[in-house]
Protein backbone atom coordinates (compact mmCIF):
# COMPACT_ATOMS: atom_id res chain seq x y z
CA UNK A 1 0.00 0.00 0.00
CA UNK A 2 1.51 3.35 -0.84
CA UNK A 3 2.62 5.73 1.78
CA UNK A 4 0.18 8.86 2.50
CA UNK A 5 1.83 12.17 2.19
CA UNK A 6 2.51 14.95 5.11
CA UNK A 7 -0.99 16.28 4.11
CA UNK A 8 -3.12 13.87 4.19
CA UNK A 9 -1.92 12.43 7.52
CA UNK A 10 -2.80 16.14 8.79
CA UNK A 11 -5.99 16.13 7.42
CA UNK A 12 -7.28 12.76 8.79
CA UNK A 13 -7.36 14.62 12.16
CA UNK A 14 -9.66 16.92 10.68
CA UNK A 15 -11.67 14.46 8.80
CA UNK A 16 -15.04 13.25 10.08
CA UNK A 17 -15.32 9.67 10.90
CA UNK A 18 -17.57 7.19 8.50
CA UNK A 19 -20.20 4.76 10.31
CA UNK A 20 -19.10 1.42 10.13
CA UNK A 21 -20.72 -0.60 7.21
CA UNK A 22 -23.96 -1.78 9.56
CA UNK A 23 -25.56 -5.02 9.76
CA UNK A 24 -28.55 -6.10 7.14
CA UNK A 25 -31.77 -6.30 8.36
CA UNK A 26 -32.10 -10.05 7.43
CA UNK A 27 -29.24 -11.21 9.86
CA UNK A 28 -30.33 -12.94 12.97
CA UNK A 29 -29.82 -11.09 16.59
CA UNK A 30 -26.56 -13.45 16.71
CA UNK A 31 -25.33 -12.81 13.07
CA UNK A 32 -25.69 -8.87 13.48
CA UNK A 33 -23.69 -9.02 16.88
CA UNK A 34 -20.92 -11.16 14.95
CA UNK A 35 -21.19 -8.78 12.35
CA UNK A 36 -20.77 -5.75 14.63
CA UNK A 37 -17.58 -7.64 16.50
CA UNK A 38 -15.60 -7.97 13.49
CA UNK A 39 -16.79 -4.84 11.44
CA UNK A 40 -16.36 -2.22 14.48
CA UNK A 41 -12.98 -3.85 14.94
CA UNK A 42 -11.76 -2.30 11.87
CA UNK A 43 -11.21 0.64 10.16
CA UNK A 44 -14.48 2.59 9.04
CA UNK A 45 -14.27 2.11 5.34
CA UNK A 46 -12.54 -1.08 5.27
CA UNK A 47 -15.84 -2.79 4.26
CA UNK A 48 -16.98 -1.78 1.08
CA UNK A 49 -20.93 -2.55 0.38
CA UNK A 50 -20.07 -4.80 -2.38
CA UNK A 51 -18.52 -7.05 0.17
CA UNK A 52 -22.02 -7.37 2.21
CA UNK A 53 -22.97 -11.07 0.51
CA UNK A 54 -19.63 -12.55 1.56
CA UNK A 55 -19.57 -10.87 4.97
CA UNK A 56 -23.04 -12.08 4.94
CA UNK A 57 -22.19 -16.03 4.47
CA UNK A 58 -19.14 -15.03 6.82
CA UNK A 59 -21.57 -14.18 9.86
CA UNK A 60 -23.43 -17.07 8.93
CA UNK A 61 -21.24 -19.87 9.23
CA UNK A 62 -19.95 -18.18 12.02
CA UNK A 63 -23.48 -18.67 13.38
CA UNK A 64 -23.85 -22.41 12.34
CA UNK A 65 -20.08 -23.48 13.54
CA UNK A 66 -21.42 -22.36 17.30
CA UNK A 67 -24.36 -24.20 17.07
CA UNK A 68 -22.94 -27.07 15.64
CA UNK A 69 -20.01 -27.14 18.35
CA UNK A 70 -22.75 -26.66 20.83
CA UNK A 71 -24.31 -29.80 20.15
CA UNK A 72 -21.28 -31.66 19.94
CA UNK A 73 -20.18 -29.78 23.56
CA UNK A 74 -23.21 -31.60 25.10
CA UNK A 75 -22.81 -35.04 23.08
CA UNK A 76 -19.39 -34.88 24.54
CA UNK A 77 -20.55 -35.32 28.20
CA UNK A 78 -22.63 -38.88 26.69
CA UNK A 79 -20.67 -42.03 26.93
CA UNK A 80 -19.45 -42.66 23.12
CA UNK A 81 -17.70 -45.79 23.51
CA UNK A 82 -20.92 -47.81 23.92
CA UNK A 83 -21.06 -50.77 21.65
CA UNK A 84 -24.96 -50.84 22.30
CA UNK A 85 -27.49 -50.04 19.44
CA UNK A 86 -28.09 -46.72 21.80
CA UNK A 87 -23.99 -46.12 21.73
CA UNK A 88 -23.39 -46.76 18.35
CA UNK A 89 -25.94 -43.91 17.22
CA UNK A 90 -24.62 -41.44 19.19
CA UNK A 91 -21.26 -42.10 17.90
CA UNK A 92 -22.86 -41.85 14.37
CA UNK A 93 -24.54 -38.48 15.01
CA UNK A 94 -20.99 -37.63 16.69
CA UNK A 95 -19.09 -37.72 13.91
CA UNK A 96 -21.50 -36.02 11.37
CA UNK A 97 -21.07 -33.27 13.74
CA UNK A 98 -17.66 -33.52 13.92
CA UNK A 99 -17.85 -33.69 10.17
CA UNK A 100 -20.03 -30.57 9.70
CA UNK A 101 -18.03 -28.73 12.16
CA UNK A 102 -14.69 -29.24 10.25
CA UNK A 103 -16.92 -28.75 6.97
CA UNK A 104 -18.15 -24.92 8.70
CA UNK A 105 -14.47 -24.38 9.35
CA UNK A 106 -12.77 -24.62 6.21
CA UNK A 107 -15.83 -22.47 5.12
CA UNK A 108 -14.96 -19.57 7.26
CA UNK A 109 -11.33 -19.98 6.80
CA UNK A 110 -12.29 -19.64 3.24
CA UNK A 111 -14.45 -16.48 3.50
CA UNK A 112 -11.98 -14.73 5.74
CA UNK A 113 -8.99 -15.06 3.33
CA UNK A 114 -11.68 -13.81 0.60
CA UNK A 115 -12.00 -10.66 2.91
CA UNK A 116 -8.61 -10.79 3.39
CA UNK A 117 -9.04 -11.16 7.14
CA UNK A 118 -5.92 -13.60 7.40
CA UNK A 119 -2.70 -13.18 6.23
CA UNK A 120 -2.17 -15.42 3.60
CA UNK A 121 -2.99 -13.39 0.62
CA UNK A 122 0.16 -10.94 2.24
CA UNK A 123 2.30 -14.10 2.32
CA UNK A 124 1.31 -15.21 -0.67
CA UNK A 125 1.93 -11.89 -2.71
CA UNK A 126 5.78 -11.77 -0.15
CA UNK A 127 6.21 -15.37 -1.42
CA UNK A 128 6.07 -14.56 -5.33
CA UNK A 129 7.69 -11.02 -5.12
CA UNK A 130 10.96 -13.25 -3.53
CA UNK A 131 10.53 -15.80 -6.40
CA UNK A 132 10.71 -12.87 -8.93
CA UNK A 133 13.69 -11.35 -6.95
CA UNK A 134 15.57 -15.33 -7.14
CA UNK A 135 15.12 -15.39 -10.90
CA UNK A 136 17.89 -15.14 -13.11
CA UNK A 137 17.90 -12.38 -15.57
CA UNK A 138 18.63 -11.57 -19.04
CA UNK A 139 18.25 -13.24 -22.34
CA UNK A 140 16.95 -16.58 -22.16
CA UNK A 141 19.18 -19.45 -24.19
CA UNK A 142 16.28 -20.57 -25.97
CA UNK A 143 14.97 -16.66 -27.01
CA UNK A 144 18.26 -16.12 -28.56
CA UNK A 145 18.76 -17.33 -32.14
CA UNK A 146 22.25 -19.75 -32.51
CA UNK A 147 25.03 -17.63 -34.60
CA UNK A 148 25.49 -19.54 -38.11
CA UNK A 149 28.31 -18.45 -40.19
CA UNK A 150 28.25 -18.54 -43.96
CA UNK A 151 31.31 -20.71 -45.09
CA UNK A 152 30.49 -21.21 -49.05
Amino acid sequence: MARQSATAAEQIAFAIPTAPLPPPDYLTAEQAEFWRALVESFAPGRFKPDQVPVLVELMRAQSRARHINEQLATLRKRDLTSDTKGGREQRAIYMQLRDMADAETRLISSLSTKLRLTDQSNVRKALATAEREKMATGPRPWDTAPVRSETN
